[in-house]
């Protein structure tokens, strides 16, 4: 995982699905952002239910999606969620999900910081924030650039 920087005492990693093994996620106390701007194939697909299926078991807190398939993200782990609740017996999830395609890239990031809705198990003094994407695209770049304009003021318009 890549550093990104940090916003509100929020340290911000960058996550390459491709080359990043799943085992390097945390273990608690994260919250996901993940991007996504290109049409989802199954391949893709498959490695987003596998990720999310993970993630879920490494304590996710809140997980948003962002992009032109981020209501394809939202439901994708609501769907999860119902499913693994209702049919394999596993415990009550208790994490946030979001996620549409009319947010834009800056209200979606900045919502990591200034607006999550996290469970009362959360320790907002350790929390990470992991972004990703099942694009080809690489965001960080742009992600650290608003990282940087954050944490000089910048609040994006509300859209």
């Amino acid at each position: 995982m890549d550093y990104l920087g940090s916003h509100y005492d929020r340290k911000t990693y960058y996550f390459d699905l491709n080359l990043v093994k799943l085992e390097n996620l945390p273990d608690s106390n994260w919250i996901c952002f993940m991007i996504a701007n290109e049409p989802i194939d199954k391949e893709k697909e498959k490695i987003l239910r596998d990720f999310l299926r993970f993630s879920i078991d490494k304590d996710l807190l809140e997980y948003m999606g962002q992009g032109n398939f981020g209501g394809f993200l939202h439901l994708t782990i609501d769907e999860l969620i119902t499913d693994l609740e209702l049919n394999h017996s596993h415990p009550e999830i208790d994490l946030t999900t979001t996620g549409d395609k009319d947010t834009d890239i800056d209200n979606g990031f900045w919502e990591c910081f200034g607006a999550t809705a996290l469970p009362d198990r959360a320790d907002y003094d350790g929390l990470e924030i992991i972004c990703t994407t099942l694009d080809n695209a690489n965001y960080k770049e742009t992600l650290k650039q608003l990282i940087d304009r954050f944490n000089g003021g910048y609040l994006p318009d509300d859209k």
